[in-house]
């Protein structure tokens, strides 16, 4: 998570959290053509950042990643384990 911080620092120099808007953290969450699952964990980062931030007491406003959509992003099951039932403990 510290690495992502240090990432999201430098795509925005000097920016503080009052700054962001969704236009650019998309553009962020998008960075290198990242997969979905790439692009949903940096949001998810960001996220969280600026929920702390407005608990902190350090951001007054509406949080911008709510305006970036979430990805979809399919998962395989394995037939075997979707095929298995699982019966409650007695």
């Amino acid at each position: 998570m510290k690495r992502d911080l240090k990432r999201l620092e430098k795509h925005f120099p000097g920016a503080t959290v009052a700054d962001l808007t969704g236009a650019q953290l998309a553009g962020y969450f998008e960075a290198r053509q990242a997969a979905l699952k790439t692009y949903n964990n940096r949001r998810g980062i960001v996220s969280t950042l600026l929920k702390f931030a407005l608990q902190a007491g350090q951001f007054f406003g509406i949080l911008p990643q709510r305006a970036v959509p979430v990805s979809t992003v399919l998962t395989l099951v394995p037939t075997r384990l979707a095929a298995m039932r699982v019966e409650p403990a007695a």
